[in-house]
């Protein structure tokens, strides 16, 4: 992850971040936050047969959560 630009953009990560990592959810599914700013998120899953529907396919759900951090700056 890149440097933190600004106060601001620090400070939302220092808040953030260890709140993201400590969720048992995100660790079951290997959640992991590759960037982090006021404007832009970019997150990722291991998206092995955990998290596979009955069809095979990475259940909805899953996806969902990479909104998450969005939701959470958007909050701040």
């Amino acid at each position: 992850m890149r440097k933190a630009r600004t106060e601001k953009e620090k400070a939302i990560r220092e808040k953030i971040i260890p709140e993201l990592y400590a969720n048992e959810y995100n660790k079951f599914i290997g959640f992991e936050v590759m960037e982090l700013s006021p404007t832009y998120s970019k997150s990722r899953i291991k998206c092995d047969t955990r998290l596979h529907n009955s069809y095979g396919s990475i259940h909805g759900g899953h996806f969902c959560l990479l909104l998450m951090p969005w939701q959470v700056l958007q909050a701040a």
